[in-house]
């Protein structure tokens, strides 16, 4: 973690995690069907199990020891709302996002940068064992957001 953390802040090169390779791929069917759909999102559906499926077993996990059955649908529900969010997002506003990524352009480098730090920092706290301090500190700065209410529902 510390080692992509130094990576986002350009101290360390790593010439493989710097390559891009866009496959130029004709799709069999017209633009816009229904089947060509299905394939982009079996690509990308593939390409986002290794990001996806770590949480999704552990949510999976919790679910099947929930007490009830529903609490489990609940649980992978919320998941799979939370999911899609930033799908939904792009997609209502497909028109305008192409604008709004260019206008937000000159900032990666900053996100990228604090993106870093960050990573440095959490490898740091694994590294201690002092994870747990962290997650105290995370959670009383967000407190605001009233976890304690979601153990209501749990």
């Amino acid at each position: 973690m510390i080692l992509f953390g130094l990576f986002m802040l350009d101290l360390l090169r790593v010439p493989a995690l710097s390559r891009e390779y866009r496959p130029n791929i004709k799709m069999p069917f017209a633009r816009g069907s229904y089947l060509n759909a299905f394939g982009l999102g079996a690509a990308f559906g593939t390409g986002w199990t290794p990001c996806v499926g770590p949480i999704l077993g552990s949510i999976l996990t919790l679910a099947a020891a929930s007490s009830t059955a529903g609490s489990g649908a609940l649980l992978l529900g919320v998941f799979s709302f939370g999911l899609s969010i930033p799908f939904l997002l792009v997609a209502l506003a497909l028109g305008s996002a192409e604008k709004t990524i260019a206008r937000m352009t000159p900032y990666l480098g900053i996100v990228s940068r604090g993106s870093g730090i960050l990573l440095i920092f959490l490898g740091a706290f694994l590294i201690t064992d002092s994870m747990g301090l962290f997650i105290g500190y995370a959670y009383q700065a967000l407190s605001f957001i009233h976890y304690d209410a979601l153990f209501n529902y749990f």
